[in-house]
């Protein structure tokens, strides 16, 4: 605000104010001038940016683009692998969401791994997602960073549960359908006695027939 004050135009004010008494600047024919005068001196503030009330300003370290929901308690549904290998191990978790889809949230807790110890996490650490997930027409879209390749490196059963742990887990959200892995934006090919990753994966693919 001082900064606007002293580009006003004081040296028009001061000579059309020389000469005047009190009286003089509220009656007579210079009332009208001196008026406005000072209406295009507040014309003049205004465009110069300068304004008569505090602006709104972001927090540190945000913006008004981002998100600013308070944070809330979401129940979410988690499936681990067994200790053994053989099995899948449910698990109800309250989660903190932030107004985030509800898989997202599944997602991030998954990743944390069991709180039980007969269980234990699928989704190695390394691992990260290197695009916002995509949701469409019910199939969720992941797109993984290279690491996710070590799936293939376990033996199929093993790879098997740790992709069963994903989509069973994802697929608990109402408005997901089936599950899309990729890896840079591509997917990957087929591979003899494992699932096949070049299509999206819902429950029913993992029934033993």
């Amino acid at each position: 605000m001082t900064g606007c004050l002293m580009q006003m135009p004081y040296t028009r004010l001061q000579a059309a104010g020389s000469g005047l008494d009190r009286k003089g600047l509220t009656s007579g024919p210079c009332a009208g001038f001196v008026f406005l005068l000072l209406v295009n001196m507040i014309v003049m503030l205004v465009a110069q940016g300068c304004v008569f009330y505090p602006r709104k300003q972001a927090p540190p370290g945000a913006s008004f683009l981002e998100s600013h929901e308070p944070p809330a308690k979401v129940k979410v549904v988690l499936y681990f692998p067994s200790s053994d290998w053989k099995t899948l191990i449910s698990e109800e978790r309250e989660a903190v969401s932030r107004g985030e889809p509800v898989y997202l949230t599944a997602l991030t807790e998954l990743q944390r791994g069991p709180s039980a110890g007969h269980a234990v996490s699928s989704v190695p650490a390394k691992i990260s997602l290197v695009s916002d997930p995509v949701l469409s027409s019910g199939v969720l879209y992941l797109n993984f960073s290279p690491e996710i390749t070590q799936v293939r490196s376990v033996a199929p059963a093993a790879e098997r549960l740790i992709l069963q742990s994903l989509v069973f887990t994802l697929t608990e959200a109402a408005d997901v359908s089936a599950v899309q892995v990729l890896i840079d934006g591509r997917k990957l090919k087929p591979a003899s006695g494992r699932l096949d990753l070049s299509r999206p994966l819902g429950r029913k693919d993992f029934v033993v027939r």
